[in-house]
C-alpha cells in the first residue's frame, strides 16, 4: 500500500463505494473500528456526488457497479481539480487480471486489491 493511504494517527473520512450493501457495511464498520469516519455510496455516480460534496480523505471503490463503474469513477476523480489528489483504492472481484491492474494504476489508482481480501489487507494493516 502506498504511503498516501496511511493517516499517521489522524481521523480520516473514508468514502466506501460499492453496489453490494454487505461489502459496504463490512468496510464501513472496519474503518469506524479504526477510529475513522466512513461514508457509503451505492455506485460510482453516487460516489462521485458524495466525494464532490464532502471531499473524503480516501476512496475505496468496487470495480463493477451500475451507472458508473469504479474505473469511470477513478477517471472522474482524477480529472477533478478538488479531488485529484485523494487516495483511491479499487477493490474488486471482477477486474483481477494484470491488464486491469495496469489500467487502474495508469489511471491513477493507488492500489487495486482483489476481493475477498480482508479489510485489514485493504487498509494495509
Amino acid at each position: 500500500m502506498k504511503g498516501s493511504m496511511h493517516n499517521n494517527g489522524m481521523k480520516m473520512t473514508i468514502l466506501v463505494v460499492d453496489d453490494d450493501p454487505d461489502a459496504r457495511s463490512v468496510l464501513k464498520r472496519f474503518m469506524e473500528d479504526l477510529g475513522h469516519e466512513a461514508r457509503e455510496a451505492r455506485d460510482g455516480q453516487d460516489g462521485l456526488d458524495a466525494a464532490l460534496r464532502e471531499r473524503p480523505n480516501a476512496i475505496i471503490s468496487d470495480g463493477l457497479m451500475p451507472r458508473m463503474d469504479g474505473f469511470q469513477l477513478l477517471r472522474a476523480v482524477r480529472k477533478n481539480e478538488t479531488l485529484k489528489s485523494v487516495p483511491f483504492i479499487l477493490y474488486t472481484s471482477v477486474y483481477t487480471a494484470d491488464q486491469e491492474r495496469s489500467l487502474a494504476l495508469s489511471l491513477g489508482a493507488d492500489e487495486l486489491i482483489v476481493k475477498p481480501a480482508t479489510p485489514k489487507v485493504v487498509w494495509g494493516k
